[in-house]
């Protein structure tokens, strides 16, 4: 999924990207995309300002605060090509991360359970990880933390190849990675190349600064490539909100079955975005 370089420089050079992906993200973060992991993290939840979490989490004011962004441990985890990752899975990435961290003691490590836990079965497994490995020194962001507030109050972000790496690099905030995200290679994201390196990045984590403008650019650009300009509607899943709730798996799938019936393929958006790009000849044979 990794963007063409060619492609990210000259939408650098448009005003209009930066409106575009600044218009989205303030909908994001108050909850108005529908989708499933959106209103998991930022609809209907709480707003925390530095102080709140603070005294929330009993922690120490005077420490940087650093947010761990885990992924769903079963959601592709051996997708990335080998040698790519630094760690076998995103399962032993997150342990071995707490157990270094958990002796560092110049900063509040916060971890963030991924939303979309509950799709896989996983609702809690961060949080046992956190408690048997964290030797209390590594804490759980709160349950109805908004996340959209780590934008206002993170020294910087560590995950393999998660999103929250652009989201929050369109606001300034570094992101250490672990894998060769399709956001990697542009300069916005800390990239080691071995668990050396790595390692020592989060034991001299202070020292990171916040991304200059020139990041914070690429990061808007990239943003606005993954959550907008590559991304079709599509007339049989309007049901992006519920698609994963296991109490609409029935009516959902009997809903796609009226659907597809009256389904007009050939106006379908991918389709029309892509026409050019394929054998006309060859598809209307496959249509027919």
């Amino acid at each position: 999924y990794r963007p063409r370089e060619s492609d990210v420089n000259l939408l650098k050079k448009s005003a209009k990207v930066y409106l575009d992906i600044e218009a989205y993200l303030a909908k994001r973060f108050n909850g108005d995309i529908c989708e499933v992991d959106v209103a998991k993290s930022f609809k209907d939840k709480v707003h925390y300002d530095k102080e709140k979490l603070y005294k929330t989490l009993g922690i120490d004011m005077a420490k940087p605060l650093v947010f761990i962004m885990p992924h769903a441990f079963s959601d592709g985890p051996h997708h990335t090509p080998i040698g790519k990752l630094l760690f076998r899975d995103f399962y032993v990435w997150l342990v071995e991360t707490i157990k270094y961290i958990s002796k560092i003691e110049n900063v509040n490590w916060i971890v963030k359970p991924h939303p979309m836990s509950l799709k896989y079965g996983e609702e809690g497994a961060v949080e046992k990880l956190v408690e048997k490995f964290g030797n209390g020194n590594v804490h759980l962001a709160p349950k109805d933390f908004n996340t959209s507030c780590i934008k206002d109050m993170a020294h910087t972000l560590i995950t393999v190849q998660g999103k929250a790496a652009l989201e929050f690099g369109c606001f300034g905030i570094p992101s250490i990675i672990t894998s060769y995200a399709s956001y990697g290679g542009f300069g916005m994201a800390i990239e080691p190349k071995t668990k050396e390196e790595y390692f020592n990045l989060l034991k001299n984590i202070n020292s990171i600064k916040k991304l200059d403008e020139e990041q914070i650019k690429t990061a808007k650009v990239l943003s606005a490539i993954m959550f907008l300009y590559s991304r079709t509607k599509d007339s049989l899943f309007p049901w992006e909100q519920n698609f994963f709730n296991p109490k609409s798996e029935k009516s959902k799938w009997e809903e796609l079955s009226v659907l597809i019936k009256k389904y007009d393929r050939v106006n379908d958006e991918f389709y029309q975005r892509t026409k050019d790009l394929i054998n006309l000849d060859l598809y209307k044979k496959y249509l027919n």
